[in-house]
C-alpha cells in the first residue's frame, strides 16, 4: 500500500512539474515568437498599417516590443514624407531614427537610416540646385551632409561584409547571401 501511495505522490508530483514548466515555458517563449514573427513580416513586406498587439511576455520583451514598435512607426513616417515630396519632414524623422538606432547601438539600421539621410539630402540638393554654392538646410551644406551620411552607411556595410567574408569558410551560402543584401543597401 505504501508502495502504490509513493508512486501516485511521485507521478502526481511529476506531471504537476510538467505541466508548471510548460506554462512557464509558453509564457515566456510566446512573446519572444511574436516578435520573430513581426520580425519576419517586416522583413516579407506583409504588415500595411501598423504592427501588430503583442499580449503577455515579461517587462524586457514589451521594451523590445515597445522600441520596435517605435522604430518602425518612424522609419515609415520618414518614408512616406520622403516619397510624398516632403523632406523636411523626411530629415527630422531620419535623424530621430538615427539617434534612437545609435542609442541601441544598431550598427545595421545606422547604415540603412545613413543611406537614407543621404538620399533624403541628395533629392534636396537636386531640387534646390543652384550656382554652385553650398546649399544650406538647417545650417548644413546638404550636398556635404549627403557625402557624409553615404560615406557611414557604404563604411558600416563595409565593415559587415568585411566580418561576413572573414568566415567564408564555415559558410559560403549564408555570406553570399549576406553580400548581396550589403550590395543592395
Amino acid at each position: 500500500v505504501l508502495i502504490i501511495i509513493f508512486l501516485v505522490i511521485t507521478a502526481l508530483t511529476t506531471i504537476s512539474l510538467i505541466v508548471a514548466t510548460a506554462r512557464v515555458t509558453i509564457a515566456v517563449t510566446q512573446p519572444v515568437m511574436t516578435l520573430r514573427d513581426i520580425v519576419t513580416s517586416i522583413n516579407e513586406g506583409h504588415i500595411d498599417e501598423a504592427i501588430p498587439p503583442m499580449t503577455g511576455g515579461s517587462r524586457e520583451v514589451n521594451q523590445v516590443y515597445n522600441s520596435f514598435a517605435k522604430l518602425y512607426k518612424i522609419v515609415r513616417f520618414s518614408n512616406t514624407a520622403f516619397f510624398s515630396g516632403n523632406l523636411d519632414w523626411a530629415l527630422k524623422f531620419l535623424h530621430d531614427a538615427l539617434k534612437l538606432f545609435r542609442n541601441i547601438d544598431d550598427t545595421k539600421a545606422i547604415g540603412v537610416a545613413s543611406n537614407n539621410l543621404g538620399n533624403a539630402y541628395l533629392s534636396l540638393y537636386l531640387r534646390k540646385k543652384s550656382d554652385g554654392r553650398c546649399q544650406q538646410h538647417d545650417g548644413e551644406c546638404v550636398r556635404r551632409s549627403a557625402l557624409l551620411y553615404y560615406s557611414e552607411a557604404v563604411n558600416i556595410a563595409f565593415a559587415n561584409y568585411e566580418s561576413a567574408v572573414s568566415d567564408i569558410n564555415q559558410d559560403k551560402g549564408m555570406t553570399a547571401l549576406y553580400a548581396s543584401q550589403l550590395a543592395n543597401r
